[in-house]
């Protein structure tokens, strides 16, 4: 069931969501359980319900992948922010609270209530951010106290908090504290246990939040999460920032429907793109596609373990993350926060909790039975029986869109701009169940071995060596520290 909304607010939204796709949807708003999906997500931020976490990204900058209702969203979102009594007597569904999602709501809907509870000690994970956010561990403080959570400080060796190149040379503030505050809590939420790393670029350039992540490489983290994207014209040059064998690395698909040109670093090869879905809290089936920036890669290759037909070059995304009524804490107050930000640093939790050493997404398509599958929704529009064609953006990069797609291919097909049963570009392989589809040997049991332990770095511009890297020994008995001892 959909919100009535204003004829005002329908006017802004509507008409990209309903005229222009006109009768012919095979995927029509109403399968969609969201009111943003229906209204489409330009209509909330122009009618004023919704806002980015981050300011506007300058020409050549990097954005953030998040939004917050407003006040005026709040209100009226407010009915829909009480769950409707039939969702209450469905186990299987989530029942949103009038905050909006927590850590029980994800551990529960995604099967991993034990698998938090138990596994993630000693694991950390990075994020990665631009500028500064001075007041993060107070924000972080705060969302694991109303929830229960272990705390996690500098002070007790679990959070730590470092310029891009490793230093303590924080930047100036970036506008990305709400973000960052996201970021932190969904790593919380999945991985209570896990140690949690921030790396603040010095700016919200590429160059310097690829600098960020190599910074985060090494130190030995267990994961890197990027909850940020740029258009990939041009950027293939920084693809190797986002390469580090050993250590898997997450990042947030965007938010902009099925699209000519996808964002990096989500398309490079080596990372897991993260797609978003909405809850369905009414309903059968859990989750729709959320409007995202998925499609085919105008500068990464196909993958070889990428097997749809639809493109000929990289795919996005490879899995999805609720991305939609998510409870945020910042600066002492909640906001209700959307966007493609909240599964980046929730799989790269995911990881770190399975002792993960993948170097990009194939593990997951070889679980692919392991996840849920995503068949509702759309981040395009629909004609007949294909997507309809994105908006041309590729000018100057290696391929046109429509090189990338199958050969003399005369429509768009489905899964990429549709939630499909299987694979679809907006969800990948789908949603989490439980943790074994992050393993490496996916089986009854996880996380897997344990990777080998390098020896303990130097942090760049310190003269100390940097905190030990501790990974969890999946078998009991002592962690163990990257430096050579045990605890």
């Amino acid at each position: 069931m959909l919100l009535k909304l204003p004829a005002t607010y329908l006017a802004l939204g509507l008409s990209c969501f309903l005229v222009a796709c006109g009768n012919n949807l095979t995927q029509t708003p109403t399968n969609g359980p969201d009111a943003v999906q229906s209204v489409g997500l330009q209509g909330m931020l122009a009618g004023g319900y919704m806002t980015p976490l981050c300011p506007q990204a300058a020409a050549g900058s990097a954005h953030c992948n998040s939004y917050a209702l407003t006040s005026s969203g709040m209100r009226m979102f407010s009915s829909r922010l009480r769950a409707p009594s039939e969702a209450r007597t469905r186990s299987s569904l989530l029942t949103l609270p009038s905050n909006g999602f927590g850590p029980s709501d994800f551990q529960t809907f995604y099967g991993l209530t034990g698998a938090s509870a138990t596994f993630g000690k000693g694991r950390t994970v990075a994020i990665v951010i631009a500028g500064d956010a001075p007041n993060l561990e107070a924000d972080l403080s705060g969302y694991r106290q109303h929830y229960a959570l272990p705390a996690c400080t500098t002070a007790n060796g679990c959070f730590h908090r470092l310029a891009g190149n490793g230093g303590t040379n924080y930047p100036a503030h970036g506008g990305w504290m709400s973000e960052a505050a996201l970021d932190v809590d969904m790593v919380s939420a999945i991985c209570p246990l896990c140690n949690i790393t921030v790396l603040e670029a010095a700016s919200d350039a590429f160059s310097d939040l690829a600098t960020a992540v190599n910074t985060a490489a090494g130190l030995h983290v267990s994961a890197i999460s990027n909850s940020y994207g740029i258009s990939e014209t041009g950027m293939a040059q920084y693809a190797s920032a986002y390469n580090h064998p050993g250590i898997p690395i997450t990042a947030a698909a965007g938010n902009g429907n099925f699209s000519s040109v996808q964002e990096v670093p989500a398309a490079f090869s080596t990372v897991t793109s993260v797609g978003g879905t909405f809850p369905n809290i009414h309903s059968a089936p859990r989750e729709a596609v959320w409007i995202g920036t998925v499609g085919c890669s105008t500068i990464i290759s196909k993958p070889a373990w990428q097997h749809d037909t639809g493109c000929s070059a990289r795919t996005v995304a490879d899995m999805g993350f609720l991305a939609a009524d998510i409870a945020m804490y910042h600066d002492g107050s909640w906001s209700i926060t959307y966007g493609t930000s909240t599964g980046a640093p929730a799989i790269a939790a995911l990881y770190a909790m399975a002792a993960s050493t993948a170097n990009d997404a194939s593990g997951l398509y070889a679980n692919a039975a392991q996840f849920y599958n995503v068949a509702i929704g759309f981040d395009g529009a629909v004609t007949g029986g294909s997507c309809n064609a994105p908006a041309d953006q590729s000018t100057g990069v290696v391929y046109s869109f429509s090189s990338v797609r199958k050969a003399m291919s005369t429509s768009y097909p489905l899964y990429l701009c549709t939630g499909q049963i299987g694979y679809n570009a907006g969800t990948g392989v789908g949603t989490p169940n439980g943790l074994c589809g992050f393993a490496l040997n996916c089986g009854t049991s996880a996380p897997a071995a344990t990777p080998t332990n390098a020896a303990c770095p130097q942090t760049p511009a310190l003269t100390t060596p940097a905190p030990a890297h501790i990974v969890e020994n999946p078998n009991g008995g002592n962690v163990v520290n990257g430096c050579g001892t045990t605890s």
